[in-house]
């Protein structure tokens, strides 16, 4: 039975009506104002009070005359009501009004689970094996060999070979084909148990299968190569043999049998894999960078010729920077997603300005500007400015047109839709403020032609009028999730609703943030304060006070911290163990619990997390010369790796000149922590701008100095 949770009201501005949110069962202003929709969550309440007569008299109404989502949510509600009959005939209804593949699912789900194997095969009877949801299939294979159907061992072959290999084809693999069960013939279990063990990394095992799996399909007429296997016999040939060139010849002699008989797709994959094996045999690189341009020449789809150039631009780095500039130069305004290679640039950039390639540094941004995705040119740019700023990079002509280039630098990192750490940053380089600053900050990525779904919206809204707030944050994972738009307005009215939960909503501070930040990423207007105090909120203020009073530490610092660690939840844990809002591994929390003389503690314990993370930090802080930035880099990776990284790149440059620590971020050889660098700085600079009347260029010079 779903608990009932106390919420805060709050105010919701949505298609021109103001609704005050509640909990309370006595909501006829909200009924009114919703009409039948209102029907969806008096359903939700009966069953909250356990009265499934009354349950299903209000979702029945709402599935006939509710509005597009309140309608289906009720539909999909009845199918897990009533006797199995009355189940049944709720799955069949469901399917027949919507017949789409979550209907399909949600229908078989329930049918398997009542043991209604025959009408699991006849609503999936229609469905394609190669494309739909794979545990779909898995229903629709599961229930075919309960009812022993004739079709099962084609059904479960196609299965295994048309696509990549998911949980649910394992699962039935370790279920029914590894077992003494006999649903496929020899052949079939062959290629089938060859990408399973390719699907579990198990390489070396699978290359010792492989011309196993090779002589099946060249001396059996059922079989031929497909997309699928030779994408599994490449990862094998890769991982699993040291005979690069070997195999590399190979998958040569499999595309010019693919080129020969028009198989386009077949031609791509095995060029592509020869490519990468001649890659790695690493003294191949003519005949490797002739088999991806091939690749990339009959690429069947955009993913795939970006995915190649990925590689192809990889190798060139690995081999020398000119090798890799060059490449981009030719390729620059052909890849499809730009974003695709943001960890290449990454990568790239990290090793250009570890090894001072200043000059090489600006070249990139140069060839890249207009090309790249936003946020790795906003990057390039602002970096680019700096270096030149700091007559590292050479731009070739006087100093006052190098202060003009770096000014221009600045302003195109300004200019980025989203990235707010370049654009903080290029701000204070600016000189901006005042009313040019609120510019700044309030400007996101604006979608073009963004049109709000206002019917989902009303569905996300009437969760937080009708006081059912547990339903908001996986429903609107699974409305964004599926590409509808929800518009600021009520993005942020959800976030702030939730924000305001009391702690009987788990996460909620969490859930709140993600939906927030979403919004604010892609938007279909400019900010506001209040969005940017959503996104940036004050949650445990009165314990971050106090902790922050008692170490000297100031409060727009532990914010960011707390924020980038954890997004407020209390009660997550990281993969390594680390717990709670400031995330301290337990071997930490016990050092300072005997400095501060604390025998027991919580550490999901909001206030002593808290405090223990506000003492920690300051710790560290008067450890590294007092440097807000590298206790903050120490927070993440650990004060001896922030030692060695300054030893290494601080480097004197000249008579006096050290590397600005701006720049000596980005040299930092963990992706994470530069990322992590990035995003404390930017929350800092952002909670004292909001409520410290703290000047940003103040908080960059402070924390960066």
């Amino acid at each position: 039975m779903t608990k009932s949770i106390r919420i805060i009201p709050l105010i919701f501005f949505l298609s021109g009506s103001t609704l005050f949110s509640s909990c309370s069962k006595k909501t006829p202003v909200f009924q009114r104002q919703y009409g039948v929709d209102a029907e969806y969550y008096q359903g939700l309440r009966s069953i909250q009070d356990g009265n499934e007569a009354e349950a299903e008299k209000h979702f029945r109404n709402c599935s006939k005359n509710g509005s597009k989502y309140t309608a289906r949510r009720s539909a999909e509600a009845l199918t897990q009501l009533g006797n199995v009959q009355e189940r049944i005939e709720a799955c069949a209804n469901l399917v027949k009004t919507y017949h789409d593949e979550d209907a399909l699912l949600r229908s078989a789900g329930e049918l398997t689970q009542d043991g209604e194997f025959a009408q699991v095969i006849l609503q999936t009877d229609t469905i394609d094996i190669s494309e739909y949801n794979n545990k779909l299939v898995w229903f629709r294979i599961n229930a075919m060999q309960k009812k022993s159907d004739t079709r099962l061992a084609e059904t479960v072959y196609q299965w295994f070979t048309t696509r990549p290999i998911s949980p649910e084809h394992y699962k039935f693999y370790t279920e029914a084909l590894a077992g003494s069960q006999k649903i496929c013939d020899i052949n079939q279990q062959i290629i089938i148990t060859f990408r399973v063990a390719a699907y579990r990394k198990s390489y070396i095992s699978a290359y010792k299968q492989l011309s196993s799996v090779i002589s099946v399909i060249e001396s059996d007429g059922r079989f031929i190569f497909t997309q699928q296997l030779i994408s599994d016999m490449g990862k094998v040939s890769l991982y699993g043999s040291s005979l690069w060139s070997k195999n590399a010849k190979f998958f040569d002699d499999l595309a010019e049998r693919a080129e020969s008989s028009g198989n386009r797709e077949n031609a791509f994959y095995s060029r592509f894999y020869a490519a990468r094996l001649y890659d790695k045999g690493g003294s191949y690189y003519p005949l490797a960078a002739q088999r991806y341009t091939q690749a990339m020449d009959d690429a069947p789809t955009t993913d795939n010729f970006d995915n190649t150039l990925w590689y192809r631009l990889n190798m060139d780095l690995a081999v020398s920077t000119d090798n890799a500039l060059s490449t981009l130069q030719t390729y620059r305004g052909k890849w499809h997603n730009p974003e695709y290679f943001a960890d290449f640039f990454d990568t790239l950039a990290v090793l250009l300005l570890s090894n001072r390639e200043w000059n090489d540094f600006y070249r990139v941004y140069t060839i890249i500007d207009g090309f790249a995705d936003d946020s790795t040119a906003a990057k390039y740019a602002y970096l680019s400015g700096r270096l030149i700023e700091n007559n590292l990079a050479d731009t070739g002509s006087s100093p006052s047109d190098a202060t003009n280039a770096a000014r221009a630098a600045f302003t195109r990192a300004l200019n980025s839709g989203s990235d707010t750490y370049y654009k903080i940053l290029a701000a204070d380089r600016l000189g901006l403020s005042g009313s040019e600053l609120e510019k700044v900050f309030y400007n996101t990525q604006i979608t073009v032609d963004f049109k709000a779904d206002a019917e989902a919206e009303t569905l996300l809204s009437g969760y937080a009028v009708f006081g059912f707030p547990q339903y908001i944050y996986p429903e609107w994972q699974k409305i964004t999730g599926s590409g509808i738009s929800i518009g600021l307005d009520c993005s942020s009215a959800l976030a702030n609703f939730l924000r305001n939960c009391d702690d009987s909503l788990p996460n909620h501070y969490a859930q709140s943030l993600r939906i927030i930040s979403r919004a604010a990423a892609k938007s279909d207007r400019v900010l506001s304060k209040d969005t940017l105090e959503l996104f940036y909120p004050q949650n445990f203020h009165k314990m971050v006070v106090s902790a922050c009073t008692q170490f000297g530490l100031k409060e727009y610092l532990l914010y960011a911290l707390i924020r980038s660690e954890s997004l407020f939840d209390p009660d997550i844990e990281s993969y390594v163990g680390a717990a709670g809002l400031t995330q301290l591994m337990e071997s930490t929390a016990g050092d300072i619990a005997k400095k501060l003389k604390m025998s027991d503690y919580n550490l999901n314990d909001p206030e002593t997390n808290i405090k223990f993370g506000a003492y920690y930090l300051c710790s560290l802080i008067q450890r590294l010369d007092n440097s807000d930035i590298l206790a903050l880099l120490a927070y993440n990776s650990g004060i001896t790796r922030v030692r060695s990284w300054v030893s290494d790149s601080r480097l004197e440059l000249g008579s006096k000149s050290k590397l600005p620590m701006d720049l000596f971020l980005e040299t930092i050889p963990f992706a994470e922590t530069r990322e992590y660098g990035r995003k404390t700085v930017s929350a800092a600079v952002m909670y004292g701008w909001l409520y410290y009347d703290a000047p940003p260029n103040a908080v960059i010079s402070e924390i960066l100095e």
